[in-house]
């Protein structure tokens, strides 16, 4: 798996790993699992570029480094 791979570097090396996923979406709750946390919630309005859904939301979530 290949987060796994990124965990166990990160891990190694004493870094959190960063990642950004839609707010609707069900792979929140599997970074969730796998140990992420929410840190920020942002909205794109994507009716300002022509798309059919005014406001999207995504989410920033960090796991950190466990030493």
């Amino acid at each position: 798996m290949l987060l796994k791979q990124v965990f166990e570097e990160a891990d190694r090396e004493g870094v959190p790993v960063f990642l950004q996923t839609a707010l609707d979406g069900r792979a929140k709750g599997l970074y969730e699992k796998l140990g992420f946390k929410e840190t920020e919630r942002y909205f794109v309005d994507l009716g300002k570029f022509g798309g059919e859904v005014d406001e999207w939301g995504y989410v920033a979530m960090v796991r950190e480094a466990e030493i």
